[in-house]
Parts: C-alpha cells; structure tokens; sequence
C-alpha cells in the first residue's frame, strides 16, 4: 500500500475502497475538513498532543472498549483512560 503523502479525503476514499472499517487518526481537524458521514467507514481520532507510541499506547482500553460501538459514517474522539 502506497499510501505515503496522501491527505484525508483521498485517504478515506482509499481505505473505504479497501473496506476497511476503521480509520484511526490524531488529526483532530479532520470532523472540520471532511464530511465524515459521506464515508462508509468509522472514523476514530485518537485525542492526543504527540504522535508517540508511548501517547497512543495508552488509548488501547479506550478503544477496544469502545470498538463494538462505532459506526459506519461517524466521528468519534477518544480520550485516554
């Protein structure tokens, strides 16, 4: 996969494409710079201030929480534990 570079409308139309069911992201920007419910794909942004692995480590109960709940075409903010 290719997909270095990309930005989040073409991102998100790949990874729809893909079927994938999920995009994780920290780009808190990115419910403001696309129209998320047009995808069908759940959209989960990861509200941290890095992009460290020890910062996103800790979303991981948050998430696997969660996971079960999320909707195709829908935003959500995750915050750590």
């Amino acid at each position: 996969m290719e997909w270095r570079g990309l930005k989040n409308g073409i991102l998100l139309k790949k990874a729809e494409q893909e079927n994938f069911d999920i995009f994780l992201t920290i780009d808190k920007n990115i419910g403001f710079q696309q129209n998320t419910s047009q995808y069908k794909i759940s959209i989960v942004v990861l509200n941290s201030s890095n992009s460290n692995i020890e910062a996103l480590l800790g979303f991981i109960p948050t998430f696997l929480a969660q996971i079960q709940n999320f909707e195709k075409g829908k935003i959500y903010i995750l915050e750590k534990d």
